[in-house]
């Protein structure tokens, strides 16, 4: 905007002298060093500004006259551009600003009612409750009144009143090193395809939309850790739509109760937070997965649940692959070719996001939430200024946070072309100075060194420094000891207990689904 204004200076500035017969010699009178010179006005210094002062009173004014009018037409250009460029800001930054009103309006008892939370006017768990949410209020008004310079805007939701503990619990990705995992049988390596062409955008929500008839299974982990496991199986369950044009809901509760920490990489398992990697090895030694209609989801409230040692096993994977740590082009390659991938990320300041490209976390993160990266692509931003890239990131915090239970994540390449120009500079990068809260083992033979506490991360949020997908996921016949027959529903096997545990979990569920409008 600013180097419009100076153009449309200029071009007046310059219209005026030249109606006055001024003259323009090779001395660049009145052109200060950084001026910005119209090309219409570019053939007035040097060598032809002397033949342009030689030139009679008529020549002058008729040479001034077809510059006044290549300068209006440039100012008509101009201004058009800046009223498009002003209806674009509009667009996409109007209903955040507009809505701002309404946020500074909005009060802890419309809260309570929107949200029907059970607390009672003048009680500490009241005030208490009013207090985070006054805090992310004020958080949120703070971010959206700077649209639409930034890239992305954040919102009212389910979240607004937890404390920062319960918020935590939200997240429990607990990220082992890359050399924990010891079987190169469970892992494959990544080799750059130098044939392959990588296009702009791509994502895998419209292949597994025209088999589904809807995008994805959208899960919320609830008040469990269990973001490692939900996305796990998100991966699992798109890779196996993808490689067999059938889908099914898998057992993330499965996941949650039996994966073995015992190493306590991060946490001691369960809703205390593991790895996908951890959970694909669990598969593999398993043997296979149960469908979600056979053992269903029940830890939101919390609780770990019990592993049920009769195992229905309906899908299985051969292995997996764990890319390398923050370089751009595996995950690229990865997301084009293979599928869906479970990334890490410092989700940390992702809890009040609603909408756009995120860009809120700083270089250093320390990484603490699994989440699925489905693709990439790149749109206008909301200041409506320019295009950014991102990479487009499905949650396990339920359909009803962010963009419908997605959220776009900034990408940096620094516009470099797959595989042989670099892209990894311009990625930011920094240090996860507490991975012992988000990485590492406490005990065994790869416990993290107190005198190495800290861990390198790329990209934004981190998102860089973890990444795993399944091989060859195929469904499990009965002939082969597993429950799938074609054409027929996982067996309905639920015991008493998990049918009680699940009613449970969908009461606690229903406090936390109306999001502010």
């Amino acid at each position: 905007m600013a180097l419009r204004i100076v153009l449309v200076v200029s071009l007046a500035v310059s219209v005026t002298a030249l109606n006055r017969g001024a003259k323009v010699d090779n001395t660049r009178q009145n052109v200060g060093p950084g001026t910005f010179i119209p090309p219409q006005l570019k053939f007035a210094q040097g060598a032809k500004a002397s033949e342009f002062v030689q030139k009679t009173g008529s020549q002058q004014e008729a040479s001034a006259h077809q510059v006044e009018e290549s300068i209006h037409d440039e100012v008509t250009k101009i201004n058009r551009q800046m009223k498009i460029a002003k209806n674009t800001i509009s667009s996409e930054s109007k209903k955040v600003l507009d809505g701002l009103g309404k946020l500074r309006a909005y009060k802890f008892d419309d809260y309570v009612r929107d949200y029907a939370r059970p607390y009672s006017p003048g009680t500490a768990e009241w005030s208490e409750r009013e207090r985070h949410f006054q805090k992310n209020l004020n958080l949120i008004v703070a971010h959206n009144s700077g649209a639409p310079r930034q890239s992305w805007s954040a919102s009212i939701n389910k979240f607004m009143d937890f404390a920062p503990e319960e918020a935590r619990r939200m997240l429990g990705y607990k990220k082992e090193m890359k050399h924990k995992m010891a079987s190169s049988l469970l892992q494959s390596t990544f080799e750059a395809d130098e044939d392959l062409v990588i296009p702009a955008s791509h994502t895998w929500q419209p292949t597994l939309n025209l088999v589904r008839g809807t995008t994805s299974y959208f899960r919320d982990q609830g008040s469990c850790g269990s973001c490692w496991a939900t996305a796990a199986i998100q991966v699992l369950e798109d890779h196996l739509t993808i490689a067999t044009n059938k889908t099914v809901q898998l057992s993330a509760q499965q996941m949650v109760s039996c994966t073995p920490n015992l190493n306590e990489c991060g946490g001691s398992g369960g809703c205390n937070g593991a790895t996908a990697e951890l959970a694909f090895k669990y598969l593999v030694d398993n043997g296979g997965i149960a469908a979600e209609q056979t053992w269903a989801y029940t830890s939101g409230s919390g609780a770990d649940g019990s592993c049920n040692k009769e195992q229905h096993k309906h899908v299985t994977i051969a292995g997996f692959n764990t890319l390398p740590i923050n370089q751009y082009w595996p995950l690229m390659q990865a997301l084009y070719q293979a599928g869906p991938v479970v990334i890490s990320v410092d989700a940390s300041n992702w809890f009040m996001y609603d909408q756009g490209v995120f860009s809120g976390c700083a270089k250093d993160a320390v990484v603490n939430h699994a989440v699925v990266c489905l693709g990439y692509g790149e749109d206008n931003d909301l200041s409506g200024s320019g295009v950014t890239k991102y990479f487009k990131v499905k949650n396990s915090w339920g359909e009803d946070w962010g963009e419908e239970g997605y959220i776009r994540l900034l990408r940096q390449d620094g516009g470099a072309v797959y595989p042989n120009e670099p892209a990894d500079e311009f990625m930011q990068r920094g240090t996860d100075h507490d991975p012992a809260s988000g990485n590492g083992c406490k005990t065994g033979p790869n416990a993290m060194a107190a005198s190495n506490p800290t861990m390198a991360v790329a990209g934004m949020c981190g998102m860089f420094s973890d990444s795993v997908y399944p091989l060859d996921t195929q469904f499990l016949a009965v002939a082969d000891g597993g429950t799938y027959i074609a054409g027929q529903q996982a067996p309905s096997v639920l015991s008493l207990k998990q049918k009680l545990d699940r009613v449970r979990e969908m009461k606690f569920n229903q406090r936390n689904v109306m999001p502010f409008r």
